[in-house]
């Protein structure tokens, strides 16, 4: 992140290397997980901000920077403050504007629009040219609580694609965690009706409008 000089150490380039930091001068750096920083580490970033320099791993001259910050944790900082596992300094230095993203348990509303997002980035990326939904493997999506977050939603939808069979995801490929939600309306594990709903899924598939969902679209 802060790059080091030549010779900082064996193998270093003889040249050098500028670190994320510097590459941002004059824009934005984003850090993911500012939670997981090491502690040994958080007093450099903090110079970063306060005075606007860095020093490279081996030089005693400090570098000129000039950055906007963007920082993401799923952890509680104020929390890990208080327990001596974040700095209150660089804590308070970042926390100039807060966005608060809640948990995917608690945006039910969104779940539609990004399982169709991360199944269409998983087909592109895959080259996997058909693959949806039926509606007990959907509706297991839409029941389960995403502990991982954005993360594990994404993880189990390529998974899913991958392991897709005639451009049908059922059940058996998600999960065993989401497969255990795979019930009927009367509450009553759902093991008859995959043929059912594969079949009229490859008599509509070109004209399900959303991709991911060939049944009862209108119901939900």
């Amino acid at each position: 992140m802060f790059g080091y000089a030549e010779g900082a150490f064996t193998g270093a380039r003889r040249s050098g290397m500028a670190g994320k930091i510097e590459a941002a001068n004059h824009g934005t750096l984003f850090l993911d997980e500012i939670g997981e920083m090491p502690l040994d580490i958080q007093p450099h970033l903090l110079r970063v901000l306060e005075e606007g320099e860095i020093y490279r791993l081996g030089e005693n001259a400090p570098r000129e920077v000039s950055l906007r910050l963007l920082a993401a944790t799923h952890r509680d900082l104020r929390a890990d403050v208080a327990d001596g596992r974040f700095s209150m300094d660089l804590y308070y230095r970042l926390a100039v504007t807060n966005i608060w993203i809640p948990p995917l348990h608690e945006r039910k509303t969104d779940l539609p629009e990004m399982i169709e997002h991360w199944l269409s980035f998983s087909r592109e990326r895959y080259g996997v040219s058909h693959a949806v939904f039926d509606d007990v493997a959907y509706e297991c999506l839409l029941n389960y609580t995403w502990p991982g977050n954005v993360r594990e939603m994404r993880n189990v939808i390529e998974g899913a694609v991958l392991m897709a069979r005639d451009g049908i995801i059922k059940v058996a490929e998600l999960p065993l965690e989401i497969d255990a939600l795979a019930v009927s309306p009367g509450g009553v594990r759902d093991t008859a009706s995959s043929g059912v709903v594969q079949r009229r899924a490859d008599a509509v598939g070109s004209r399900s409008g959303r991709g991911f969902r060939p049944l009862g679209a209108g119901a939900r």
